[in-house]
C-alpha cells in the first residue's frame, strides 16, 4: 500500500472477504492485514485440483538473510 499521494510504500496488504455471503448476494466482510514494508507474494492456483477446504492461503516475502511465510486463513 501507498501513503499520501502515492508517494512512499508503507508494506504489503493481505485480504480475505467473507466468500458465502458473497455467493449469496450479500454485503461481505473483509479482514485485512498489513505487513510493514515488505513486498506480499501470495500463493496461486495451479492445475484443475482445488485445495481441501480450510485450506490457508500461503504469503511469502523475501527477508534480509531469510524468507518469511505466513498462513492466512481468516475466520468469518
Amino acid at each position: 500500500m501507498f501513503g499520501r499521494q502515492g508517494q512512499s510504500f508503507t508494506g504489503g496488504r493481505v485480504c480475505g472477504y467473507d466468500r458465502a455471503q458473497m455467493l449469496n448476494g450479500q454485503p461481505a466482510t473483509q479482514m485485512c492485514y498489513q505487513i510493514p514494508n515488505a513486498s506480499l507474494l501470495p500463493a496461486d492456483l495451479e492445475g484443475q485440483a482445488l485445495p481441501p477446504a480450510g485450506t490457508p492461503n500461503y504469503v511469502l516475502n523475501r527477508g534480509t538473510n531469510s524468507l518469511n511465510l505466513w498462513k492466512f486463513m481468516p475466520n468469518f
